[in-house]
């Protein structure tokens, strides 16, 4: 996993040794097994200030001494490392459905839970139904709520300009909510961070995934809706206000197709489920289709895994268009990867395939064009564990802080 460079902070004394235990934390968490020694040199931290706060997090049943390490010309050292049972964490997903999963510090999933959702009420609703995925994933793990150190939870976009026009049940719905509402204490019976899927999808591949071996690198979520999540530096990068990533609302067509934010020609429109769908319905009628309603995405699949060449030049057409929308943000951003996840990354190679073609061919600088499109880790639900890091991430600051 590529290290993140840690950065020197002038305060008090408390601050710095918050921040110094974090780091040591972190420094062990990235590591199988390490000695006092390399951590002192990663981190740059005196010895004595290493020993100390090493004790600390074994008094703590955080970390465990395993064993001796290669001597380099003294004593073996004692190696250090994270004890993978020493907390427990929930990662949950909202968007057609809701997925709680539970794991250990080290993303280790122990259980798995999904529930569809209804969408007919308020924020009230909705937390009845994620606390009861939430529980049952707990259930399910064999572990207690009180053995809970924290949970995260990704969400759609919420409070976005909203055209009255748009039929999408969900977008529609998250359109009129206050993601302020979800981080309130009080709502769920563990301390709890809430960020957007798509930015946890940047995040999961970066602690689980794909992202472990980059330092600077773009996810798109590519499924009902389109998001993006920005790693810089090995860290996420969310913006000013929390709202970078919005790629899916970036137009590629101003008199284009209307989207249900409001707007005209958004690349959401073009390249997400939906959108595939739509276009394949479209086609099948234009062929002599008795009933383009009747067309789903797993009709799709199958018909792509058969040969049927309208299936072929639809997922190539739609993942072409998202092309565009990656080139632009590799033309803005400059990362050294692309990595598309979601479902259409998971059940469409052809759909990265055409999105990786045409985003080279509108990569604007000649350097540009040494980025590598990589499909998203394809065997683990990246977003829930990027909810799983989320919650590790706020563990890790309140503990470090007391």
């Amino acid at each position: 996993m590529a290290k993140r460079k840690s950065n020197m902070v002038v305060g008090s004394s408390g601050l710095i040794k918050s921040i110094n235990k974090k780091n040591i934390l972190n420094t062990i968490k990235r590591n199988t097994m390490v000695s006092r020694a390399e951590i002192s040199r990663e981190v740059k931290l005196t010895m004595p200030t290493v020993m100390r706060i090493s004790e600390e997090l074994i008094r703590d049943g955080l970390v465990c001494e395993i064993g001796k390490g290669i001597s380099t010309g003294g004593r073996k050292p004692n190696l250090l490392s994270i004890i993978p049972n020493g907390r427990y964490f929930i990662g949950t997903v909202i968007d057609k459905n809701i997925q709680s999963i539970v794991t250990n510090i080290e993303g280790e999933i122990l259980s798995s839970c999904r529930r569809d959702i209804d969408y007919s009420g308020g924020e009230d609703k909705i937390l009845v139904q994620l606390k009861q995925c939430m529980k049952e994933a707990v259930r399910m793990s064999g572990l207690s709520k009180e053995d809970m150190s924290y949970s995260g939870i990704g969400t759609p976009g919420m409070g976005f300009k909203y055209a009255k026009q748009a039929n999408d049940g969900v977008f529609s719905y998250w359109a009129t909510k206050n993601l302020d509402f979800f981080k309130e204490k009080g709502h769920f019976e563990w301390p709890t961070a809430v960020e957007n899927a798509a930015k946890l999808g940047a995040l999961g591949e970066l602690e689980y995934g794909i992202g472990k071996s980059l330092n600077d690198y773009i996810y798109v979520y590519a499924d009902y809706g389109v998001g993006m999540g920005r790693v810089k530096g090995g860290k996420l990068d969310i913006g000013i206000d929390g709202v970078a990533g919005e790629l899916g609302h970036t137009s590629i067509d101003f008199n284009g197709r209307d989207c249900y934010c409001g707007s005209r020609g958004c690349l959401e429109s073009y390249c997400s489920i939906n959108a595939l769908v739509k276009e394949y319905r479209h086609e099948k009628v234009l062929d002599g289709g008795a009933n383009g309603s009747n067309y789903g995405l797993q009709m799709i699949e199958d018909a792509l895994a058969q040969g049927d060449p309208t299936a072929e030049e639809v997922v190539k057409r739609v993942g072409g268009w998202l092309g565009i929308g990656l080139a632009n943000a590799v033309n803005i951003y400059n990362p050294s990867a692309v990595i598309i996840g979601g479902e259409l990354a998971r059940r469409f190679p052809l759909y990265i395939q055409s999105a990786s073609e045409v985003m080279m061919k509108n990569i604007f600088r000649d350097k540009g064009r040494k980025i590598k499109a990589l499909a998203g880790t394809v065997d683990k639900p990246m977003e829930a564990l990027g909810a799983i890091a989320l919650a590790i991430e706020a563990y890790f600051d309140e503990y470090c802080s007391k």
